[in-house]
């Protein structure tokens, strides 16, 4: 374990120093043992040093809690994975087949929605999705022509999740999505509204140019979320079962497979590994890069999160 950290802490160190990177929060769980790093600053232009508490833009891992949501839904019988676009009024306008698309398929990437809609055109390409309008939304549902139903990673489908969740219950997404972060008592992650927080990382892109922060707008199911390495050690123990919370049941159905090919395995938004079996998703906006694996069977887990838009494949769980 030791030997494995040493590694990471010798790449992330070599990347801030050749100026690919500003900073990084990384930490590695195994056998009881933590062993944690940051490295570098928050912002190019404050003295402030990466701590456990320092917030990043999460991305996609945000789909993981989305995922997490649905199957509190299905257990409390609100949705069920068969739960159809057309059963809801705000559907009602769209074309046949968009309508026929199901909660499993949306939560699996196996919709025939592409990744993003074609009629997406930011007025800032910094800030990609704040502009997209409902009726953009609605546009683009009653003129697109579905793929195959294949895998095929698609943020649209996590958007029209929120839509679902939105409709089938008297809270909206955002609302119980505040309900399972206070489950969890993750209180330094929420959905990121343009609000200026202090401890939030200031973004930037693999040259070290400061962008901005993403206001997802429709696509908050998606991608919305800003967290912390503090928040997340949490999340990742209550997957693994190494803490006692009232959503295990929730938290194991979520892990169940959805989809299945012969070169990918999805289940409530998570990639699955079969050989050796673990759980994967990362995270990217413009200036920051995320991931988590964990591996229940033997309670490991890692968490990576840079304020720079910048993979580091070097760093995984295997």
């Amino acid at each position: 374990m030791l030997d494995r950290v040493t590694n990471w802490n010798f790449h992330i160190s070599e990347k801030i120093n050749k100026n690919q990177i500003l900073g990084c929060a990384l930490i590695y769980s195994e056998n009881n043992n933590q062993l944690r790093i940051n490295e570098g600053h928050t912002s190019l232009s404050r003295d402030q040093k990466i701590t456990l508490d320092s917030k990043f833009e999460i991305g996609s891992l945000t789909k993981i809690f989305t995922g997490l949501i649905c199957s509190e839904l299905i257990i409390k019988k609100q949705l069920s994975l068969d739960t159809s676009l057309g059963e809801f009024d705000y559907f009602k306008s769209s074309v046949e087949d968009v309508k026929k698309i199901t909660l499993k398929e949306l939560l699996s990437h196996s919709s025939g929605l592409p990744r993003l809609p074609s009629n997406i055109n930011p007025k800032d390409t910094l800030n990609p999705y704040v502009d997209y309008t409902e009726n953009d939304l609605k546009s683009f549902l009653n003129s697109v022509n579905l793929y195959p139903k294949e895998y095929c990673y698609s943020n649209i489908g996590y958007a029209l999740i929120g839509k679902i969740i939105d409709s089938s219950s008297v809270k909206n997404f955002e609302e119980h999505l505040n309900d399972l972060l206070s489950n969890l008592n993750l209180k330094d992650t929420y959905v990121y509204h343009g609000k200026t927080d202090e401890k939030l990382c200031s973004p930037y892109n693999h040259k070290l140019e400061l962008v901005k922060h993403w206001e997802m707008g429709i696509f908050k199911s998606a991608g919305g979320l800003v967290s912390t390495s503090s928040d997340l050690i949490k999340f990742c123990n209550y997957l693994i079962g190494k803490e006692n919370h009232d959503l295990k049941k929730e938290v194991s159905l979520s892990m169940e497979s959805l989809y299945k090919s012969s070169s990918i395995d999805i289940a409530f938004g998570w990639h699955i590994n079969n050989v050796p079996k673990y759980f994967r998703h990362d995270g990217a906006t413009y200036g920051h890069y995320s991931k988590i694996r964990i591996m229940p069977s033997e309670r490991r887990f890692l968490i990576s999160l840079s304020n720079t838009y910048c993979d580091m494949p070097e760093i995984d769980i295997v």
